[in-house]
């Protein structure tokens, strides 16, 4: 598979009989996902996790990737705010974080190689996964939900965003499953191909598409393996099988990975800087014209939508303190442009940074050493400007 990663192919426990099929010659590496989600109701299962992982690394040798992995947590909800501050001034995008660095835990003491998030509906969600994940040491995945035409998230924020911000933060890998059709991944798949410098994920189901409201037919083996052959051309390295699929449905998924290559024309403009609200990616240049700093306040909209008719390309929001950051988090869907944060204190703007749902600038006006303003940009995937 050309001069990139080594592909995998991703198994569930159920699927696990495929790996008796793998053996030194192979190019495709094989992983499989133990579900760590039972750990929410059955206290007992962490002995038996760390047991039948130890047991199939022993089957299976060292060769073989262990995978952790669980569904979202579920940060977004109709009557939360994931910003909003409670009495002892910590946030449910705050607890949220903690939660995926407990569960991130539990999966290294298990034995695991690597964490899966999937089902991610929202870019704040799957900030909040990777943020707490990573403080663990092991490489994060994540798989996000898309609508029903494939092209933005779950809760309508931008894929492309999504993608770009989340690669920035760290993740090691990024990708989709659908519970229908295999075949809606692609327009997403499509649109962040050419920014991945990251392997990209798909466990698409063994479904044709729906018709009328009906479930389509489960896919011949043949089928599946044409379809996974578009997910290869368009960058996709670690993949597997969902809903339906057979030994057979995964030998083929093993095969397009194996001899395909990837086809995607890259973006190279590495002058371009990209920037991201939640819904939209910016692509500047360096003669990009800020805003006069605006400063954070609980209601925001009529200073944020006054700078941007003044025609700036980045908006400058000025933070005194670190409060500043939640409080600017909780206006952020009103963004029609992407931001620099400005502040001479270092704590404020590395809140500001784990707060934003989005990819931001550091402004280099502020009074810190550019080199201060870097160390903490890299901690978020944030840019000096």
């Amino acid at each position: 598979m050309d001069d990139r990663r080594r592909p995998i192919l991703l198994l569930t426990q159920e699927q696990q009989k495929v790996l008796t099929t793998f053996d030194a010659e192979d190019s495709v590496t094989p992983a499989l996902q133990f579900d760590f989600g039972v750990l929410d109701h059955e206290h007992s299962s962490f002995r038996a996790l760390s047991e039948a992982v130890a047991a199939a690394r022993q089957k299976y040798g060292p060769r073989l990737l262990i995978v952790g992995g669980r569904q979202a947590f579920g940060l977004e909800t109709e009557d939360e705010d994931p910003f909003e501050e409670y009495d002892d001034h910590t946030t449910p995008f705050g607890h949220t974080v903690n939660r995926y660095a407990d569960c991130a835990e539990k999966m290294k003491a298990a034995g695991c190689d690597v964490l899966l998030f999937t089902r991610m509906p929202s870019i704040t969600e799957a900030r909040a996964a990777i943020l707490g994940a990573r403080r663990c040491g092991l490489p994060v995945w994540v798989g996000a939900d898309i609508d029903r035409e494939g092209e933005d998230m779950e809760d309508g924020t931008d894929v492309l965003a999504t993608f770009i911000t989340l690669q920035s933060l760290g993740a090691a890998a990024f990708g989709f499953g659908r519970p229908d059709s295999g075949e809606l991944i692609l327009p997403s798949l499509e649109r962040i191909a050419p920014y991945a410098a990251i392997p990209l994920y798909a466990r698409p189901e063994c479904l044709t598409e729906e018709e009328d409201g009906e479930q389509g037919e489960v896919m011949t083996p043949a089928e599946y393996e044409e379809l996974v052959e578009r997910f290869v051309r368009l960058g996709v390295e670690i993949c597997g099988g969902g809903f339906g699929a057979r030994s057979s449905h995964l030998l083929a998924v093993r095969d397009a990975l194996e001899h395909l290559t990837q086809e995607v024309k890259r973006w190279d403009d590495e002058d371009d800087i990209l920037l991201c609200t939640h819904n939209q990616t910016f692509f500047l240049d360096a003669d990009l014209d800020i805003s006069e700093p605006i400063d954070c306040a609980e209601d925001m909209s009529e200073d944020l939508l006054a700078q941007e008719d003044l025609g700036a390309d980045v908006l400058c929001i000025r933070l005194e303190t670190p409060d500043d950051g939640v409080r600017f988090a909780r206006n952020s869907y009103l963004l029609g442009l992407p931001v620099a944060f400005l502040s001479d204190d270092p704590e404020t703007l590395d809140r500001a940074l784990f707060y934003y749902p989005g990819r931001a600038a550091l402004d280099s006006r502020s009074l810190l050493e550019r080199e201060e303003l870097e160390e903490i940009a890299a901690r978020y995937g944030a840019v000096v400007i």
